[in-house]
């Protein structure tokens, strides 16, 4: 069962909501310098947990509340989806965003990931010396990641934005995204495979979903967007999504109980703070949808983040609900 926009509504206005400010866990200081904590935000377990009511089964539904994004600085971090070559920026981030929150630490899998030559060594011997003489670079590769805070991530994707009601004084938005969900393989091994997944939005399946604005801030809107709506009066804007790394989670890729260097997928779960809506054909920020005008949180009954389109979904789902408390 899904959240949709007037259901949250309705039971944030009720007081069922309750809980939904911003929980913060042992806050340090972001790799920006701005204090914005590095795995700050409604994360750890039960306290993190908002139960809104329950579904016609009589299950807990529960949402993931937004963290505030006002103070906090989003260093653009990635594009999901772009095609790029080996050890770009591109590409790296898949990789530093899975190690700035594994835990615990596999050090065959990072002095995998690290270095080549460790990656190609087949002798038992070696690979066991070669990962002692790699410690002080895992250590300060490690001590770098940790650092990472606030991230924005383009997702490739785009919302449809239609035109500013005068009696409503708002903006209607059909904000659906699928759960973007892009990998990349180290060494041309097929053998350790990174992946970042950010979960779906839907507000598209509630009857509507206004944007509230006044008349002088939607002329400016209107504006920029001039020239850039089709027949109907739409347009579809490019959409950046502004959160953190929920989790770090390691998992076999053949089936095994524990992921190798022979099998592995090390996957990072960003969760969303807030989405910036852009104007088309530019990096401008039209306008940011957060936690003032956005539902109360992402709903994560037993559905939730299943829509990876593959055979990961269903476990990156019981991660998530084990890291945030949910039983079933």
């Amino acid at each position: 069962m899904k959240i949709n926009a007037l259901m949250a509504a309705m039971l944030l206005a009720g007081g069922l909501l309750a809980g939904c400010g911003d929980k913060s866990g042992g806050d340090t200081t972001s790799a920006d310098g701005n204090g914005a904590s590095a795995s700050a935000g409604p994360e750890g377990g039960k306290s993190a947990m908002v139960v809104a009511a329950k579904d016609a089964n009589g299950r807990d539904i529960t949402v993931m509340p937004f963290r505030s994004a006002e103070g906090r600085t989003y260093v653009p971090y990635m594009k999901l989806g772009q095609q790029f070559y080996e050890n770009s920026p591109e590409h790296l981030a898949y990789v530093d965003l899975y190690w700035s929150k594994a835990d615990p630490i596999d050090e065959e899998l990072l002095a995998y990931t690290i270095s080549k030559e460790f990656a190609q060594e087949q002798d038992p011997f070696k690979r066991k010396d070669m990962l002692a003489a790699l410690k002080p670079k895992m250590d300060e590769y490690l001590a770098r990641v940790r650092q990472i805070g606030d991230i924005a991530i383009d997702i490739n994707d785009t919302v449809r934005f239609g035109q500013y009601d005068m009696e409503k004084k708002a903006f209607p938005i059909f904000l659906y995204t699928t759960t973007s969900n892009a990998q990349v393989d180290l060494h041309g091994r097929n053998s350790v495979e990174y992946a970042v997944v950010v979960p779906s939005m839907d507000l598209a399946n509630s009857s509507e979903f206004w944007l509230p604005m006044d008349e002088a801030a939607a002329r400016e809107v209107e504006a920029k967007l001039a020239g850039k709506r089709d027949g109907n009066g739409n347009t579809d804007v490019p959409l950046v999504v502004k959160g953190y790394v929920f989790l770090a989670s390691a998992m076999s890729d053949n089936g095994g109980e524990k992921a190798t260097v022979n099998s592995a997928r090390l996957e990072a779960v960003v969760f969303p703070d807030a989405f910036d809506l852009l104007v088309p054909g530019t990096g401008e920020v039209l306008v940011t949808l957060d936690k003032k005008v956005l539902p109360a949180g992402f709903p994560a009954d037993k559905y939730f983040l299943t829509r990876p389109y593959d055979r990961h979904g269903a476990q990156s789902a019981q991660l998530v609900k084990a890291k945030m408390g949910i039983e079933g």
